[in-house]
């Protein structure tokens, strides 16, 4: 029965972080506004100059859509997902067409539905609006 214990501990690990993950997907799901996009130290507020609107959407079957930049054709889709890293939360988005997109995103939420999305390239300060279901 000593021998169990490492491994029940383990499984217990395992299981308290696929729930966390599965919390931060929830959470993640639906449309957001997105606020400001810094790019180089710029600050492009609404994502005027760079984006034809600023909201994208997150489905619950992990499907994105985006928007369309100035210099493209259309809405971008692509998938998401949330990993995990050392305790950190990234949204990670790929397959799209436009690779302004596919990047993995560090989740920060800040107070209410508002969070910023950092990636390596990108700054995204975004809320999320309010569904009638999410009540």
């Amino acid at each position: 029965m000593k021998n169990m214990k490492p491994l029940i501990f383990l499984f217990a690990i395992l299981i308290l972080c696929s729930c966390s993950t599965q919390k931060i997907e929830k959470q993640i799901i639906g449309m957001w506004v997105i606020e400001n996009v810094v790019i180089d130290h710029i600050n492009y507020k609404n994502g005027k100059n760079i984006l034809f609107l600023n909201t994208f959407f997150l489905d619950e079957n992990n499907k994105c859509r985006l928007p369309a930049r100035l210099n493209s054709v259309g809405e971008e889709e692509g998938i998401w997902h949330v990993i995990e890293k050392d305790g950190v939360y990234y949204l990670k988005i790929e397959n799209c067409n436009d690779i302004f997109y596919n990047d993995e995103y560090r989740i920060d939420f800040k107070n209410g539905k508002k969070a910023i999305f950092t990636s390596k390239k990108y700054n995204l300060n975004v809320f999320k609006l309010l569904f009638i279901s999410e009540r």
